[in-house]
């Protein structure tokens, strides 16, 4: 039988059509998934930048000297947004931290890992510092208020007539003291209910008193010494005797303390201003500083403050820039030290 040759190109012709369009398919297929695809990893690369925007990190490590110092965040279940980074302080008790927010006493507990919201405890004041005293009460003090105690959630008593205070770890006894000053400071004596105040005078040493901290064994005052525009850090024993003079070799101008502790090694000390962490050893020798942007993040916008575990780990405020350009406040364990 004879072939049609019209037949067969029409045949011919056919096939290519629907090869041609199976083909225009596929690369539209393959075009859509492409596409997709980008869109998500887009989405997935900007929810990572969103949650890093503002440089906060959840560990870091320096190490200065023979000492390798060890952070790590200690998430809360929601941001904690501040208004005002100069009015955060923190304590332990057991296994709660308290945070003084703004005016707003905070209840977490806390688990080595993280840390989970209990509550607010009602003061019905302002409040900017807090003391710890006997492991289970808890001192606020501002210039505007009364001096409160507050035990098991609880105000138990109220005093007048102060401005800061930092208490004693006894309970017994404490400073009465005003920033910018040093001769205005008082030793006021807690007994039977009653608040007596005597004269204590740290201005042989110092002009202007910037922070103020009591602990076991010794009282720490820091600012700007007699004729001097360098700060330093005094550390007295408990009848007011100077022991030790903290001074930052390398530093022209050292930044303002936050906070103070003697640990196994020595002395460490948080500033704002500089935000650094600086060490000294048991002899008041200078170690040097970290920066607190590597320990922290360079979200760091202050080191607000810190307390101490029974452990000898530190738990650090540290105010940081969040969503929004609002601030908030997260704490890190430090440890290494």
């Amino acid at each position: 039988m004879k072939k049609n040759p019209l037949g067969l190109l029409a045949i011919l012709i056919g096939l290519f059509l629907l090869l041609s369009a199976c083909s225009a398919e596929s690369e539209t297929g393959t075009a859509d998934t492409s596409e997709s695809n980008s869109s998500i990893a887009a989405d997935q690369t900007t929810t990572q930048n969103d949650s890093q925007a503002t440089g906060e990190q959840s560990e870091g490590r320096a190490t200065l000297d023979k000492f390798t110092l060890n952070c790590q965040q200690l998430p809360f279940e929601e941001a904690l947004v501040v208004t005002d980074v100069d009015k955060q302080d923190i304590a332990i008790i057991e296994d709660k931290t308290y945070l003084l927010s703004d005016n707003k006493l905070l209840e977490y507990s806390y688990d080595e890992e993280s840390l989970k919201f209990v509550k607010e405890i009602n003061i019905g004041q302002t409040g900017e510092k807090l003391s710890l005293t006997n492991g289970d009460t808890l001192w606020l003090s501002d210039y505007s208020a009364p001096l409160i105690s507050i035990k098991d959630g609880a105000k138990v008593e109220s005093f007048g007539g102060l401005d800061l205070v930092a208490m004693h770890p006894s309970g017994k006894w404490g400073i009465s003291y005003i920033l910018m000053t040093a001769a205005e400071c008082k030793k006021i004596s807690y007994e039977d209910n009653l608040m007596k105040k005597s004269k204590l005078d740290f201005s042989n040493e110092l002009d202007q008193l910037l922070y103020l901290k009591i602990d076991e064994k010794h009282i720490y005052a820091s600012g700007y010494p007699v004729g001097e525009t360098e700060k330093k850090t005094f550390v007295y024993n408990l009848d007011a005797e100077l022991e030790l003079t903290l001074i930052a070799e390398e530093y022209s101008n050292l930044g303002t303390t936050t906070y103070i502790t003697e640990t196994e090694n020595g002395y460490l000390e948080l500033h704002v201003g500089d935000n650094e962490v600086c060490l000294w050893d048991k002899n008041g020798q200078w170690i040097g500083a970290i920066d607190g942007a590597e320990l922290f993040g360079e979200a760091t916008v202050e080191l607000c403050s810190a307390a101490i575990q029974a452990n000898g780990d530190i738990q650090v405020l540290v105010a940081v820039n969040g969503a929004d350009q609002a601030k908030e406040v997260v704490v890190f364990k430090l440890s290494g030290f």
